[in-house]
């Protein structure tokens, strides 16, 4: 999903975009070293390339899904989509709306982290 993402803004010519994405481990793969036997070592070489192109910046920030839970919500819709669903405009306010009010209004929700 991350190298779908990054190749479209890519393709759109977005000039600067901020990624929040919710797995370290994703974010520590891509922006360290990549060796040939590491686990999905072309895709993750493929996004390093992406993010050495010099005429865009990109910056990455980890966040909890639960943070923004009308992005995770999103993302399990495209999740099943094949092969790529693109979100042109915000979901409608009747659909989201508990999960945006729960967003906004500052829902915690309990979670054990690791550290």
């Amino acid at each position: 999903a991350l190298l779908k993402g990054l190749r479209l803004a890519w393709e759109d010519r977005y000039p600067k975009i901020e990624v929040n994405i919710d797995s370290q481990i994703a974010v520590r793969l891509i922006q360290g070293p990549c060796t040939n036997n590491q686990a999905l070592h072309f895709i993750i070489k493929e996004c390093q390339d992406l993010l050495l192109n010099r005429t865009w910046e990109i910056f990455f920030n980890h966040c909890y899904r639960e943070a923004n839970r009308v992005a995770d919500y999103m993302t399990n819709i495209g999740v099943w989509q094949s092969p790529l669903l693109l979100f042109l405009t915000p979901l409608p306010f009747q659909l989201a709306r508990s999960i945006l009010f729960e967003d906004v209004s500052g829902v915690l929700w309990p979670r054990i982290t690791l550290t």
